[in-house]
């Protein structure tokens, strides 16, 4: 058998580029390992799209079933799964359930086909162009492609969410949970922490808190939010966007608008650019648009090989900004149009303008980010001034406008907000000139958080533990070490797991301070009544988290 593109996955990034494909005239083949369409989308029950802004195919998809859905009397759920269907099928496209895939066909790096077992049995099929929507880079593995997984200290990815299928009516969506974290590549872990979050979360009732609604059954597709990224042709960061360096892509695909929407508990373990930008500025629920570029779609070395699903090149910051449907269903488009003008299988050939003009229209919307990326100075004045300083802190920090900042903090008057707000830009830039307003804020415990976002605003007096150690403060040391030996204090988490992270940033910058540190740390790791929990997003489920830092110290001290 031979085909212009195989696609493996059924689901977010797969239907739209099946779909893009066989419109543009390509002999199509769809490998799904379940034996229905849509993914998430249908077996997740996430029927709609967190940013809010589909656009292109996939939001000409959700228009069609939309009115599907209020003409017959079906969920949208199975509305999506024939609509699928249909939009291939239209075109002569094939689609095979329940396929599993074994091996990939390969000529050096060059991907010349696949083989795969279903319920007839064992087939191969050629193509031009493979495109792995498993949202898990499975294809790209077979293919011998390099990955990466979750943050740099750990490895671990986002967390997970328990999803529970629920009934209002004749419609079905899903209710999920926030449920910890999870291994979804050992057996094991991935099956302990599914039937964990479901006797953590599930009602025997089943059901939900409005009498409306009735839980059902869990989601056939649990709820992931990270997992593997290949190492591709290009890697977007978010330390690259925030500095401008991803501004005007000659590459680009599309858009992804979000927030950067993390849900973990162990916050002081993520980058500093992350942690900057949800902790140092408390701008969480913020929403951006994001670029994605041909070349994050491009396995690095390969030919015949793309990807449209989560897994595509990025790093874990970047990642759980750009992971939602829509996103993944843009995503999913270019690749079925790139892969359908591919003929020798070299996407990176093509021209642009070529890709472009086959796909529906792109908005051109970075201009909405400078309202935190690019405020005057005036804009920043005003913002540091006030009780919403996050996007004139940010603003300070992508202007890099130290002057400024030094000739405020000197004018500013003590205790007032422009003080300590532009206290904050300044560390954020680095800037020592912070550090004795961040100590007046440790050491006080203040209490104050700002209104910044609608939700997770961060109080000062532990944000002044984070900033002081992003600064690696010397003098900061003795305060911490104070903050780690108080057992009973408010907002215990908080303070201690920043505190802790800060103290290791200090004993590295400072030699000289790295026995008494560490022995503080070690004494604190090995005290079997020291607890702190943190409390599961979405939720008021209370988890303890000192493993994890034990682990962490742990791994500091000894190596």
């Amino acid at each position: 058998m031979k085909y212009d593109v195989i696609v493996v996955g059924f689901g977010n990034g797969g239907m739209t580029a099946a779909i893009a494909a066989v419109r543009q005239g390509a002999k199509v083949l769809v490998l799904e390992r379940s034996t229905y369409a849509g993914g998430t989308l249908t077996g997740g029950g996430v029927n709609g799209f967190y940013g809010r802004h589909p656009y292109g195919l996939i939001a000409e998809l959700q228009n069609t079933k939309n009115l599907y859905y209020k003409q017959h009397s079906c969920s949208s759920i199975e509305g999506w799964k024939i609509i699928l269907e249909d939009e291939l099928f239209k075109a002569n496209g094939q689609v095979i359930y329940n396929a599993v895939c074994q091996e990939l066909l390969l000529q050096d790096k060059r991907v010349l086909g696949i083989k795969w077992e279903d319920e007839e049995g064992l087939h191969q099929a050629e193509a031009n162009v493979i495109i792995d929507a498993t949202a898990d880079a499975r294809i790209c593995e077979l293919a011998g492609c390099k990955c990466t997984l979750g943050r740099s200290i750990d490895n671990r990815c986002n967390t997970f969410t328990t999803s529970m299928l629920t009934a209002r009516q004749d419609n079905v969506f899903v209710t999920n949970f926030d449920a910890g974290r999870i291994n979804q590549y050992s057996s094991k872990g991935y099956y302990e922490a599914i039937i964990n979050g479901l006797i953590d979360h599930i009602k025997d009732s089943f059901v939900s808190d409005t009498d409306t609604a009735h839980y059902l059954a869990a989601a056939d597709v649990s709820g992931l939010r990270e997992g593997k990224h290949i190492v591709a042709e290009q890697t977007l960061t978010l330390a690259d966007f925030f500095d401008g360096k991803l501004n005007n892509c000659p590459d680009l695909i599309g858009y992804a608008h979000s927030n950067i929407d993390i849900h973990a508990n162990d916050m002081p373990l993520e980058s500093t650019t992350f942690q900057d930008w949800m902790i140092g500025a408390s701008m969480w629920g913020t929403e951006v648009w994001f670029p994605i570029t041909r070349g994050s779609l491009v396995p690095q070395g390969y030919k015949g090989l793309l990807v449209a699903g989560r897994h595509f090149g990025c790093d874990h910051d970047y990642g759980q900004a750009v992971r939602m449907g829509d996103h993944i269903g843009r995503m999913g488009e270019a690749a079925g149009v790139m892969a359908a003008l591919a003929i020798d299988g070299d996407v990176l050939a093509i021209p642009m303008d070529d890709i472009l003009s086959k796909m529906e229209d792109m908005p051109n919307p970075m201009g909405e980010n400078r309202s935190f990326m690019a405020l005057d100075d005036d804009e920043i004045f005003t913002g540091l001034s006030s009780d919403k300083p996050g996007f004139a802190i940010w603003s300070a920090r992508c202007r890099r406008i130290l002057d400024k900042l030094h000739q405020w903090l000197t004018q500013a008057e003590d205790n007032s907000m422009l003080k300590y707000n532009t206290a904050f830009a300044l560390a954020l830039l680095g800037d020592n000139a912070a550090i004795p307003e961040l100590l007046k804020l440790l050491n006080a415990r203040d209490e104050y958080a700002p209104t910044t976002s609608r939700k997770y605003n961060h109080k000062r007096g532990y944000v002044a533990a984070y900033l002081l150690g992003r600064l690696a403060a010397k003098e900061a040391m003795q305060p911490l070490l104070d903050v780690i030996r108080d057992r009973d204090m408010q907002d215990k988490y908080e303070y201690h797991t920043h505190a802790i992270a800060a103290l290791v940033k200090i004993a590295n910058a400072h030699p000289e301070t790295k026995d008494a540190i560490y022995a503080e740390l070690k004494a604190l790791a090995n005290d079997k009544n020291w607890c702190i929990e943190a409390r599961l997003k979405g939720t008021q489920r209370y988890v303890p988290v000192d493993d994890v830092f034990r682990e962490y110290i742990n791994y500091v001290i000894n190596g």
